[in-house]
C-alpha cells in the first residue's frame, strides 16, 4: 500500500514542479516569436495592400502602391506601410496579433513565476544547509 502512496505523491510533485511549467512556457514563447516572424516573412514576399491589417486606400488614388511589412515581436504584430506612387499619399497601420499576444503574455508570466519559485527554493535550501 505504501508503494501506491509514494507513486501518487511523486505524480503530484511533477505537476507542482516549476521546471515543468518553465519547460512548457519557454517553447511556447519561442514558437510564438517564430510564428510572428514567419507571418511577416510571408507577407513581405507575397503580401498585398488588400489585407485586413493594411490601411484602406482612399478613392482616386491609383492602385500602384509602395508596400512594406514590418514585424514587431513585443507586442507581436504586423506594421503595414502603404504609399501611392506619383502622389504624396502614404499611411501605415499597426495590428497586434491577439492570439500571439495572449500566448506570449501568459507563457511569459508563467516563466517569470517559475523562475521566482526556483530561485526561492534554491535560496531557502541554501539557507537551511548553512544553518
Amino acid at each position: 500500500m505504501s508503494g501506491g502512496r509514494t507513486k501518487r505523491r511523486s505524480r503530484r510533485r511533477i505537476w507542482a514542479s516549476p521546471w515543468l511549467y518553465l519547460g512548457l512556457s519557454v517553447p511556447a514563447i519561442v514558437l510564438t516569436l517564430f510564428h510572428t516572424w514567419g507571418l511577416g516573412y510571408s507577407l513581405s514576399n507575397r503580401g498585398s495592400p488588400d489585407q485586413p491589417w493594411c490601411p484602406a486606400t482612399p478613392e482616386g488614388i491609383p492602385l500602384e502602391h509602395g508596400l512594406g511589412y514590418d514585424t514587431s515581436f513585443f507586442p507581436p504584430g504586423i506594421r503595414c506601410s502603404v504609399g501611392a506612387t506619383g502622389t504624396e499619399w502614404s499611411d501605415e497601420r499597426f495590428t497586434v496579433l491577439p492570439l500571439d499576444f495572449t500566448i506570449m503574455s501568459v507563457a511569459g508570466i508563467i516563466a517569470v513565476i517559475s523562475v521566482i519559485v526556483l530561485f526561492r527554493r534554491a535560496t531557502t535550501s541554501r539557507l537551511l544547509t548553512d544553518s
